[in-house]
Parts: C-alpha cells; sequence; structure tokens
C-alpha cells in the first residue's frame, strides 16, 4: 500500500509532484494524511511553507493552528525561528494576531516580533509592502507644486545629461 511508503521525509516531495501532475486524488489523500498522521513538531513549519506555496488552505490552517500551539518550541530552535523570520508578512501578522497562540510570555512575542522588524528591514520590500502616497488628500496648489518639481527635476536631469553628452563629445 502506497501510504506505508509515505512518510514526513517524503510526504512534500510527493505532494508537490503531485500538484504539478495535477493529481486531485492523490492530493486530496496527501492532504488527510498530512494533517491527521504526519504534522509534528519537527516538520509543521515546512508542511506550513509547502501549504503556502501550494495554496492549500487546509494544510496552512492545520499547521498554523499547530504552530500557535507549539510556538515557544518552535521559537527554541534555529529552524523554527529562521522559518518565522522569513514568512511573509501576512502569515506572520496573522500568527501573532492569533488569540489561540500558546505563547509563555509576552515579552518573548514582542522581542520575536522586533527580531521580525529587524530582519524585514534588511530584505527587498514586495510589492504590496511599498508606501503608497495616497495623493487625494492635497490641495490642488499642493499637486501643482508636486508636479512643477517633478517637471523641474526632469529638466534638470536632462540638462546634466546633455552636458555629459556634449562633454564627451569634445573629448573626441
Amino acid at each position: 500500500m502506497i501510504k506505508s511508503e509515505i512518510n514526513d521525509k517524503n510526504a512534500s516531495q510527493i505532494y508537490s509532484q503531485a500538484y504539478v501532475m495535477k493529481c486531485t486524488h492523490l492530493l486530496k489523500s496527501l492532504e488527510d494524511l498530512i494533517v491527521n498522521d504526519l504534522l509534528k513538531l519537527e516538520n509543521a513549519t515546512y508542511f506550513f511553507l509547502d501549504a503556502i506555496l501550494f495554496d492549500n488552505s487546509t494544510v496552512a490552517k492545520k499547521c498554523e493552528t499547530f504552530i500557535d500551539k507549539h510556538i515557544d518550541e518552535i521559537l527554541s530552535t534555529e529552524d523554527g525561528t529562521n522559518f518565522l523570520l522569513n514568512l511573509p508578512i501576512k502569515y506572520f501578522m496573522s500568527l501573532c494576531k492569533s488569540d489561540a497562540l500558546n505563547i509563555h510570555s509576552e515579552n518573548t512575542l514582542i522581542e520575536f516580533i522586533q527580531k521580525y522588524l529587524k530582519h524585514r528591514d534588511g530584505l527587498p520590500k514586495l510589492p504590496e509592502e511599498e508606501v503608497r502616497l495616497d495623493l487625494s488628500l492635497l490641495t490642488d496648489a499642493e499637486k501643482e507644486a508636486r508636479e512643477k518639481l517633478k517637471n523641474d527635476k526632469i529638466v534638470e536631469e536632462t540638462k546634466v545629461r546633455e552636458e555629459e553628452k556634449k562633454i564627451r563629445r569634445d573629448k573626441i
């Protein structure tokens, strides 16, 4: 029987292959096996990342519940800490906001949030994290002033490029 051949070491690989080949029955069977039999402290973070990658809300929710319950143990390991540091902000926020988060000390959570934010500062921003200016609240005069500054900057940059071209031509 194939179920006896699947374990926590190869389930992710088999799941990814079944996903690529669109084997829906196998995917469902693997999903059930993961959430009911294979999910453990050592692999919950990996299964959670796979669930995010493959957009599997059933496995993601089960893993998130598991992680909520065992957050202290996960934070105590290097792999667990690295996993949490590299979570997309949406999932990190979801974990931090969870009422079911079973953390021994709120200070631990606060320290980890600070560590997460410091780590994120060193990474390039994702498009959804970019700050977007809301210009709708500006007056017409402020909008015109911004537009003038932008145009002046473009004119200045054009002049500088023209000067650089002229200098290069004169050297030749």
